[in-house]
């Protein structure tokens, strides 16, 4: 699925995952007269994206520090790694 077809006419210059999405933002930008900085809607999705993940990545992280802590209470003597295992098995199941 292509988002920008103008930007990457044969998939070329595409964010491919051998650098941190971080890192490929900021060498995308600093391109002066570069289609990708210079094309509104691409910026806007990057940024979107890159805010998303953020988001997404902070919120996994609280969520499962609050349900390790209220399953810690409920059961005291229970190992972190049992915790885990019953966190990721009930808790995500899909």
């Amino acid at each position: 699925m292509l988002f920008f077809q103008k930007q990457f006419p044969r998939g070329e210059g595409a964010y491919d995952g051998r650098i941190s999405l971080h890192d490929y933002l900021k060498y995308r930008m600093s391109m002066l007269f570069s289609p990708f900085a210079l094309y509104k809607p691409y910026l806007l999705f990057m940024y979107d994206l890159c805010q998303s993940i953020q988001i997404l990545q902070h919120s996994s992280k609280t969520c499962l520090e609050k349900d390790v802590k209220n399953i810690n209470l409920q059961n005291p003597t229970m190992l972190e790694v049992d915790i885990i295992n019953h966190i990721t098995k009930f808790h995500f199941a899909i």
